[in-house]
């Protein structure tokens, strides 16, 4: 069968190729500046997870860039006539040009609306291409916050599962000395004994972390965490036994604490919900898990000028209390 919309994903032992449209998180797509193709596509490796690895190698090689989850838009058969031959997958993902230890391909890039793409790919007679493009700024554009927590769901869970340390468990592919650069901040922080909630936990490494951190300066810190995935707090309950009590599974845009419950200080990292979505999650946050007075601890690093954690503080009417590196907080 030709290009077709899906509205899930196929079974992941069909999907031989992918071609995924890059986009930063205002909707602008990422092309190369030196004339390669501007739709990153590349083959399923034997022994490759399409969307665990496929999806996270090929931008790498293609653009440069480190993606952070993945939409699934459409498929099309390999070869019509061979069904064994299997499916090319169509789908968008967000990224940021990447500077890190993994192979990459350093180009250049433009950013270019979604309409400016589809039309010079048309016009170079790539119809089909020009097609995806359209209908993936649509799937964009249309997305809702139930559908961004499935695709984070899908992803980061099973990421997170086959991580073999527990900082890979709770999203750093790199080293304990890279775990402990980009996570202490949360720590440095806190600047008063109380409970303290990662929302977002994972496999409750940085509940560990940041209670360790925080008793070095003499600070006592009770931990607790929610996150989306049930797998997840299965785990971190099963690692943290002590603690299984104060691990829920939630959605942070809607969880309230059980009982009553409200918390000193608590961290967050807004780039798993929507952009338009991110300040009222500030605001729920603040007004249904923070107790009054509490300090909400952002993390948040993308490209731009609005990326940063700062100034997501700032355009959500909150006054910044203090900043470190991708980190900023502020009292509620």
């Amino acid at each position: 069968m030709p290009y077709r919309l899906v509205p899930t994903d196929p079974e992941p032992e069909l999907v031989r190729r992918i071609t995924l449209l890059l986009l930063v998180p205002d909707g602008d797509c990422l092309v190369p500046l030196d004339g390669s193709p501007a739709l990153c596509t590349g083959d399923v490796a034997d022994g490759e997870h399409w969307l665990l690895d496929t999806a996270l190698r090929v931008p790498l090689l293609t653009h440069g860039v480190r993606t952070q989850g993945l939409h699934t838009v459409a498929v099309s058969e390999l070869d019509p006539a061979d069904p064994a031959a299997g499916l090319q997958l169509y789908g968008f993902a967000v990224g940021a040009p990447y500077r890190g230890q993994r192979e990459f391909r350093e180009v250049p890039l433009e950013q270019l609306t979604p309409d400016r793409l589809a039309a010079r790919l048309a016009a170079a007679g790539d119809a089909t291409a020009a097609r995806f493009v359209v209908d993936a700024a649509e799937a964009r554009r249309t997305q809702t916050d139930e559908s961004t927590a499935a695709d984070n769901l899908r992803l980061l869970q099973a990421a997170y599962l086959r991580a073999d340390t527990p900082w890979g468990q709770s999203g750093n592919g790199g080293t304990i000395e890279d775990w402990e650069r980009s996570r202490r901040p949360v720590a440095d922080a806190i600047e008063r004994d109380g409970t303290f909630l990662d929302v977002g936990c994972a496999n409750g490494f940085l509940m560990e972390s940041v209670q360790k951190w925080c008793a070095e300066r003499g600070l006592a810190v009770e931990p607790y965490g929610v996150d989306l995935g049930p797998e997840l707090i299965k785990l971190a309950r099963a690692r943290l036994p002590g603690w299984a009590d104060r691990l829920w599974v939630g959605n942070m845009q809607t969880w309230t604490p059980p009982a009553g419950l409200r918390f000193d200080t608590l961290q967050v990292r807004p780039d798993a919900v929507l952009p338009n979505r991110r300040t009222a999650l500030l605001e729920h946050l603040r007004d249904h898990v923070l107790v009054d007075g509490g300090r909400l601890i952002v993390t948040l690093a993308e490209p731009g000028p609005n990326g940063t954690a700062p100034a997501l503080l700032e355009r959500s009417g909150f006054t910044i209390t203090g900043s470190a590196g991708h980190v900023a907080w502020a009292d509620s």
